[in-house]
C-alpha cells in the first residue's frame, strides 16, 4: 500500500504491468469507515479500477487527476471536483494497492460485482 500524492513513490511502486487497482481512506495509519447502503465498509475503499496499460501510468492519471488539472481518471476527477469529498478526505489519505493481472477487465468486474453484493452500491469514487 502506497501514498498517492507523491509521482515518484508511485514510480517506484507500481509495475509496468496491466492490473487491477483499489484506492483506499486511510488515516493515521488506519482505513477510515465509509456507510454504505446495506452496511458499513471499514475497509476504506473509495475505488476499483483497472488497466490493460501499466499501473504506474494509470496511477499517475489518477494522481494528476486528482490533485493537478487533468481530467484522465474519472474517479480522481469525482474527488477533486467535490468540496466535501476533499473537506472530509485529504490528500495524503489516499493510498493505492495494486495487483498486476492479465485479465483486469474481469477481475474488475468480479471485484465490483463482489462489492454490490456486500455493500448494496459501487465505491464512492466508481460510477
Amino acid at each position: 500500500m502506497f501514498n498517492l500524492t507523491n509521482k515518484k513513490v508511485i514510480d517506484e511502486k507500481a509495475d509496468e504491468k496491466p492490473g487491477i487497482y483499489r484506492i483506499f481512506w486511510i488515516k493515521e495509519n488506519k482505513p477510515q469507515t465509509i456507510e454504505r447502503i446495506c452496511k458499513k465498509d471499514t475497509s476504506g475503499l473509495l475505488y476499483i479500477g483497472k488497466t490493460e496499460g501499466t499501473l504506474k501510468n494509470r496511477l499517475n492519471q489518477f494522481r494528476c487527476s486528482a490533485f493537478k488539472g487533468s481530467t484522465n481518471h474519472s474517479g480522481a476527477l469525482k474527488y477533486r471536483k467535490s468540496d466535501a469529498l476533499r473537506k472530509l478526505i485529504k490528500e495524503n489519505e489516499l493510498f493505492a494497492v495494486i495487483e498486476p493481472c492479465y485479465n483486469a477487465t474481469d477481475k474488475e468486474k468480479k471485484e465490483l460485482r463482489n462489492y454490490i453484493d456486500q455493500f448494496g452500491e459501487v465505491p464512492p469514487l466508481n460510477g
